[in-house]
């Protein structure tokens, strides 16, 4: 039997125990200041990105057709006008920097004659100015050329067309021909092929 004098005792170890981890939490509290700058959320960083360099020439107007043609005649190009036959070819620049563009002749034209030949020639023609001709070298072709043959001979035809102008990334180049006098019937094709290389203001062409 636990006597009344014990269990007055044992309640009051108790409350002592109490008070005494009562008074160590405040005063861990009391201990505990709040930062003078607090995190507000607000932070910052940083974005790095890297736009490659491309050249993409695109086909606005990919083939020149001069229908039926006499032996001895040729076609005869008048400038500035808007119901040119055939058309002539367009190229537009889509890529990410100035573009010079080459041109040669996959094959000969005609059979009487071989490229190299004035029966076959070409020139930057466009009627919007998008020739930059600023009588420095290199500089795009606007005289009647004859038409290289084989990749290893292209040449020059648009130095610097525009990637960043919309007003300007397209250029026209025309096309000349004239039948031999002795050239044999039938259709006569061949194959352009145009080369485009970033252009280097200053530079013949750039090649990396």
């Amino acid at each position: 039997m636990v006597s009344n004098n014990l269990v007055a005792i044992i309640v009051l170890a108790a409350l002592v125990v109490t008070a005494a981890g009562t008074m160590t939490t405040l005063n861990v509290l009391n201990q505990i200041s709040v930062p003078e700058r607090p995190v507000t959320g607000y932070i910052s960083g940083l974005v790095n990105v890297t736009v490659n360099e491309s050249i993409v020439l695109s086909w606005l107007w990919a083939e020149v057709n001069f229908t039926l043609n006499q032996p001895g005649t040729g076609f005869t190009y008048t400038e500035n006008t808007t119901d040119w036959d055939p058309n002539p070819f367009v190229i537009r620049n889509d890529g990410a920097v100035n573009a010079n563009i080459s041109v040669y002749s996959s094959d000969n034209l005609f059979d009487q004659t071989h490229q190299p030949t004035t029966n076959f020639r070409y020139m930057c023609g466009n009627n919007t100015s998008a020739c930059d001709v600023d009588g420095g070298d290199p500089a795009s072709t606007v005289t009647w050329t004859n038409m290289p043959i084989d990749s290893a001979n292209d040449t020059l035809v648009v130095w610097n067309l525009s990637a960043l102008d919309a007003a300007g990334d397209e250029i026209e180049i025309e096309i000349n021909v004239s039948v031999p006098a002795n050239e044999p019937t039938g259709e006569k094709t061949s194959t352009i092929v145009f080369t485009g290389t970033q252009s280097c203001p200053g530079d013949d062409y750039c090649n990396f």
